[in-house]
């Protein structure tokens, strides 16, 4: 869907004083990057959202193809060709470092200042049709710069890192020293995944899988040795391979020189969980033993390689 698309549909919901409406983050931060078709549109409401997504609802009627809520007053609606999320402004509180905040009610200034990087930190009114920018993120842009947009910033959600590298790459962006000294100070801290769950880690994995610049996404972490801080040993990493289509074999792959209890943790935590039978599959191929002809050809990229 076009932006100008995204703006039309959106004013033809009826308005009310009840609540404000604004596009934020990606999508706006790749309109000013020159991007025009979007898959995912982040909606940010001021007010009351509930009321907004039911006149949402009763607009694309039958265009809606799925919806999700979570309990969190987040929805998320899947039309034929994009998906929208709908989110109240909020704040965020961190009481423990690595752990999700506590949320609260806040205004579109409020929501700006708890995201990440100054690029995703740009809303844009459809009130008005104004570009709020406090963060001059706008000016990064133009720089090509992907900066935190306040201190703490990886300390507070370490999977951040994960992002910082995803979006340096994909955008080809450099960053200020400012924000590598805290992304680098963070992974110096003992045990700063330790609040994480692995479903976190694992939604921001898959995330970088999606990535086309993907293997140097994930080389970028390893010389910063965020899988050592993970998993609290030495990594080893085998980038070499020809890429693998499928998720679950290209990371197996890429980490298949580990010891086999050390693969199997690595797998347990990046793809957030494998089935005991996967388990005695990948240790029978590690120990080349007991290799039937249907693991054989389930493997067999595996086994091409190592």
């Amino acid at each position: 869907m076009k932006f100008n698309e995204i703006v039309t549909h959106l004013n033809n919901i009826p308005k009310s004083k009840d609540y404000k409406v604004y596009l934020i983050g990606g999508v706006v931060r790749d309109k000013l990057l020159g991007i025009e078709d979007f898959e995912d549109i982040d909606i940010a409401v001021e007010g009351d959202v509930e009321k907004f997504v039911s006149y949402f609802k009763i607009y694309f009627g039958k265009k809606i193809v799925k919806e999700n809520r979570s309990k969190l007053k987040t929805y998320k609606f899947f039309l034929d060709d994009s998906s929208f999320d709908i989110i109240f402004t909020r704040k965020e509180l961190y009481l423990e470092n690595g752990m999700l905040p506590q949320l609260s009610k806040g205004d579109i200034y409020d929501d700006i200042k708890r995201r990440d990087f100054t690029i995703n930190s740009i809303a844009y009114s459809l009130q008005d049709h104004n570009y709020i920018d406090p963060l001059n993120g706008m000016e990064d842009l133009e720089n090509r710069i992907i900066r935190e947009n306040r201190e703490n910033l990886f300390i507070e959600d370490p999977t951040r890192i994960f992002r910082f590298f995803k979006y340096k790459e994909r955008l080809n962006f450099s960053t200020d020293e400012k924000t590598l000294e805290d992304l680098k100070r963070s992974l110096s801290e003992k045990e700063v995944f330790k609040n994480v769950s692995k479903s976190r880690i694992s939604r921001e994995w898959f995330l970088i899988l999606k990535e086309k610049e993907r293997k140097k996404i994930i080389e970028d972490l390893y010389k910063e040795n965020l899988f050592f801080n993970i998993f609290n040993k030495e990594i080893k990493l085998n980038l070499q391979i020809k890429d693998i289509e499928n998720d679950f074999l290209f990371t197996l792959a890429i980490f298949f020189e580990n010891d086999g209890e050390t693969l199997i943790e690595i797998l347990n935590i990046l793809l957030n969980g494998i089935k005991d039978k996967e388990k005695m599959e990948i240790l029978s191929i590690k120990e080349k033993r007991n290799l039937t002809e249907r693991v054989k050809k389930k493997y067999s990229q595996i086994l091409e390689v190592y």
